[in-house]
């Protein structure tokens, strides 16, 4: 066995997981499999879509002063997770609709610059927002996501309700 730091979570960790079946399908052995998924690791992103501050402010992942800041000005931050495996502040818009925009162009510009090869759409509680995304992105990619599902219970009790993110693995 070997225990493999991916430094990340939820969608962005079960692509992984899922070309680690893929590659040992294929035929590749254990090692070959290890190997590959380390190299992988650094190709793989995730972008969450927040609703709100509320939940990352009772995480304590935002203070209270900032998430009352970011209620009052009704900022959706968009989070993703840096090489080191922390959680970091990506953009910010104003609205939800903004923010699904934002991820769809940096998902494009993703797409030009290093094909993506795999993705998903993973969601706390927004079903339909994450089958409008998935479309979009279909459409945008030329390919269906891997999967669409529940977001990871830990990244929906720092996320809240009615996140949203997305995950890809590129060349």
């Amino acid at each position: 066995m070997t225990v493999i730091n991916s430094k990340l979570n939820s969608g962005a960790e079960g692509l992984l997981v899922l070309e680690a079946a893929k590659l040992l399908e294929s035929g590749k052995n254990y090692e070959q499999v290890v190997e590959i998924i380390e190299e992988t690791i650094n190709r793989a992103k995730i972008y969450v879509s927040v609703n709100t501050f509320k939940y990352m402010v009772r995480g304590g992942r935002v203070s209270a002063m900032k998430g009352f800041i970011g209620k009052i000005l009704n900022l959706k931050p968009i989070i993703s997770i840096d090489e080191n495996g922390k959680g970091i502040a990506f953009g910010k818009t104003f609205s939800t609709k903004a923010n699904t925009k934002k991820i769809l162009d940096i998902v494009k510009k993703a797409n030009q610059e290093n094909r993506i090869i795999s993705y998903n759409v993973v969601h706390a509680n927004c079903h339909i927002k994450a089958s409008e995304l998935a479309l979009k992105l279909t459409e945008n990619l030329g390919q269906a996501p891997e999967y669409i599902t529940e977001i990871s219970p830990v990244v929906g009790l720092n996320a809240g309700i009615l996140a949203i993110a997305v995950s890809f693995i590129s060349c």
